[in-house]
């Protein structure tokens, strides 16, 4: 199988990749700068002379309107006319000169806000990799692997994982999927299906595995997955709890009613009973309330200290 991803690996790889933005960023606003003298310079000098070259037909303009006035007064109204005509067409060219003007004026301004406007994305970017490089240090560094057979996707999966208490997952080296798990009987003659096993590793940490999970009314392939890796969870939860923890949980667990479980094999075991009460929590916390006040009450109280410990 091939390795999968873990969620430190995700946020290394945003890093870098703001990092490579912000070089891109600053490259870009460096090249600008150093080109801007120059565009500068020649784009004022267009501009001067579109300048210059209005000014000289507002002149002709001043000149057309005068004589224009000048023929009315005298009576002259066919001279007024075409010469009041001449200047209208000369305005309209003088104002057209002058927008080419401002034109160039307001490219010229976009040329310096261009190249701040890269600064400001690089420093941006920068600040965000540091950032996401210091969320890193403290990431799942859980692998995560689910075959797309199995309905799964390792994507969907961390993002479940996001959901759930993060100091739990710290003692998770890998989630996996082996479509043949198997556990064999005691006297090694017998192997028997297993949709789920949660090992302690000699080193401290906790392998899951995910077997071939039956399909659910009303549940997609990945929900079950979701539900099943929440179920394990809730036993590397439990065993980690403090010895009080586990005897408080212990009576709230024997004095529930039989027909009262959230499942309906969990009331000979306390532990299996502590799982489905956290997956539960972890997916449905509502189901989980309006079943039993108590162990929902406990769930919140197990879940706030791991995510605030």
């Amino acid at each position: 199988m091939a390795r999968g991803h873990t969620r430190q690996e995700d946020f290394l790889a945003r890093a870098a990749s703001l990092h490579s933005e912000a070089h891109r960023e600053g490259v870009r606003g460096r090249t600008l700068k150093a080109q801007y003298p120059q565009a500068r310079a020649q784009l004022l000098e267009q501009i001067t002379q579109l300048r210059r070259e209005a000014d000289e037909v507002a002149q002709r303009f001043r000149q057309r309107y005068s004589a224009a006035s000048d023929a009315y007064s005298a009576g002259e109204k066919a001279l007024a006319k075409s010469l009041s005509l001449e200047g209208k067409s000369v305005q309209a060219e003088c104002e057209s000169l002058n927008s080419q003007a401002s034109t160039l004026r307001g490219h010229l301004n976009s040329l310096r806000a261009e190249y701040e406007s890269a600064f400001r994305a690089a420093e941006t970017a920068k600040r965000q990799a540091e950032e996401v490089e210091i969320g890193a240090k403290t990431a799942r560094t859980t692998v995560v692997k689910i075959a797309t057979s199995a309905g799964g996707d390792d994507e969907a999966v961390e993002n479940f994982l996001d959901s759930l208490p993060q100091s739990v997952l710290q003692h998770v080296q890998e989630i996996t999927h082996d479509p043949n798990l198997a556990w064999t009987s005691a006297d090694g003659r017998t192997k028997v299906e297993s949709r789920r096993r949660t090992e302690w590793l000699p080193g401290g940490g906790v392998r899951i595995q995910i077997g071939s999970q039956p399909k659910k009314p009303g549940l997609s392939s990945l929900d079950v997955i979701n539900a099943t890796i929440a179920h394990e969870l809730g036993h590397v939860c439990y065993d980690t709890l403090s010895d009080d923890s586990k005897a408080e949980w212990f009576a709230l667990h024997t004095e529930t009613p039989v027909d009262r479980f959230i499942a309906h094999d969990v009331f000979d075991n306390d532990e299996e009973d502590f799982a489905e009460c956290f997956r539960f929590h972890a997916i449905e916390p509502k189901t989980l309330q309006k079943h039993d006040v108590k162990k929902a009450l406990f769930m919140k109280g197990i879940f706030s200290m791991f995510v605030h410990p």
